[in-house]
């Protein structure tokens, strides 16, 4: 009866303690494997924009800043980084899921292989669908996605900058200054609202919006690219107006990427600019002291349950262990 009493106690001794340990510690697991992507030779620093479905990346790598004259233009794919040229010249600014690499005045292309035109003061914005240009009007394009319908900033003469879309040939404008950083293909607009304080919205094709103002932890924050979910990743910045840290929202909440890594990486994940569907996120931050594009992959979490009831059969197996050395010595 002893015995008995001994492996139920040494049981349920188990399952509370990995109740506090599940409770205390669920956060502190890495949920993302990072990869260095490196420089291409003659450089020492590098930043990744985007990246596409087959976990292609794009990106800049150079000496001082992405915009100087040997600045190189990049793509990792199956584990390589090579120097490419990107339609639009450089730097790059996005690819899609068939490959096609954007960069210079493209700002950015959907899977179609329609994409938009920043000409500047050189003429109109475009957006190029085939050989059919259309003048984009007032708005300073940032992003399409597949159905063609494009988000930016409204850039009306002598007027406040505002979120803008152009949509089946139309500009429209929901009402608030500032401008549209990305929309993925449930026209979901990625928005950076401004005024007294710089907001990151999302406006959802509903009607409804959602504010992730409460990520600020510094001076500000906002957000950088939008997926088909609705996560959002981009870049909190501290009271000099310094990219801080890269954060990631997912299903109502915030994360520091830094908090989703391996501890002792070696990583500090300073900005983040581009997600796919799966999750995968890229960006840039410090390892080593340079500055690095990073490529972070969702790593398999077995569920709560699971591990759960694999740790308390382990448990009870070793009380089992343990009752029968004692009874047989």
């Amino acid at each position: 009866m002893r015995s008995i009493r001994g492996h139920w106690k040494c049981v349920i001794i188990g399952i509370l303690g990995l109740l506090a340990l599940t409770t205390t510690k669920a956060h502190a697991s890495a949920m993302y494997s990072v990869t260095d992507l490196g420089t291409l030779p003659g450089t020492t620093q590098s930043e990744a924009v985007g990246i596409n479905a087959s976990g292609q990346v794009v990106g800049v790598s150079y000496n001082t800043s992405p915009h100087d004259s040997d600045a190189q233009s990049f793509l990792y794919s199956s584990g390589a980084l090579s120097a490419v040229t990107p339609l639009g010249g450089g730097p790059a600014n996005a690819i899609n899921d068939s490959g096609l690499i954007v960069g210079g005045n493209i700002t950015s292309v959907n899977n179609s292989g329609d994409y938009t035109v920043d000409t500047g003061s050189a003429g109109p914005n475009l957006f190029q669908s085939g050989a059919s240009s259309t003048n984009l009007q007032l708005l300073e394009p940032y992003h399409i996605n597949d159905s063609g319908l494009i988000v930016g900033a409204y850039l009306p003469p002598g007027e406040a900058i505002h979120v803008g879309i152009f949509r089946n040939g139309k500009l429209s404008l929901p009402g608030e200054p500032g401008g549209g950083l990305s929309v993925n293909n449930a026209g979901d607009i990625l928005a950076i609202v401004t005024g007294q304080q710089n907001r990151t919205v999302i406006y959802h094709s509903d009607g409804t919006s959602t504010d992730l103002s409460k990520i600020a932890s510094g001076s500000g924050a906002m957000g950088r690219a939008l997926n088909d979910r609705d996560q959002v990743v981009g870049i909190v910045y501290s009271s000099n107006s310094i990219p801080d840290h890269a954060f990631m929202y997912s299903s109502g909440q915030i994360f520091d990427l830094n908090s989703l890594i391996p501890q002792g990486s070696g990583w500090q994940l300073t900005q983040a600019f581009g997600i796919n569907n799966a999750g995968q996120i890229v960006g840039q931050g410090m390892i080593d002291g340079a500055q690095h594009a990073f490529l972070l992959t969702p790593q398999a979490v077995p569920e709560p349950q699971t591990f759960v009831l694999y740790v308390v059969a382990t448990f009870v197996g070793v009380c089992n262990l343990r009752r029968k050395r004692v009874g047989n010595p």
